[in-house]
């Protein structure tokens, strides 16, 4: 019966038996080594989970930018109101300047009131 599967002495059967314990140790050992693989990965970054990391990051630099964004259009708007302001005011200057430049031509004496000084017939 031994001589069927290929063993005829005790010393052949002990050699398959020691061989067969090698093989299952080598087995045994890449088991492991690949239940540790599985681990491993399960710790390791995804690429979803980096390009998940990767949006809140560029998330958050889109609200940080729309809000510059806002600032800015606001601080445009204060400084064409004071631009116009400014113009408002250097125009109010000029005819004030225009205004005294006229008056200074005319000669003003105190204590004297214009409706007696003025030739009525001039106002009609």
């Amino acid at each position: 019966m031994l001589r069927d599967v290929g063993v005829e002495s005790e010393l052949e059967i002990q050699g398959r038996v020691r061989q067969f314990r090698e093989a299952a140790e080598r087995i045994a050992t890449e088991i492991t080594a690949q239940r540790q693989l599985a681990v491993a990965d399960r710790t390791t970054e995804h690429a979803a989970d980096r390009l998940k990391i990767q949006a809140r990051g560029l998330s958050e630099q889109i609200a940080s930018l729309d809000e510059a964004i806002s600032e800015l259009i606001h601080a445009k708007d204060r400084d064409s109101r004071h631009l116009h302001e400014i113009e408002t005011l250097s125009l109010k200057f000029r005819r004030s300047q225009s205004a005294r430049a006229v008056l200074s031509g005319v000669g003003f004496r105190p204590g004297v009131s214009l409706p007696q000084d003025v030739d009525q017939s001039l106002f009609h």
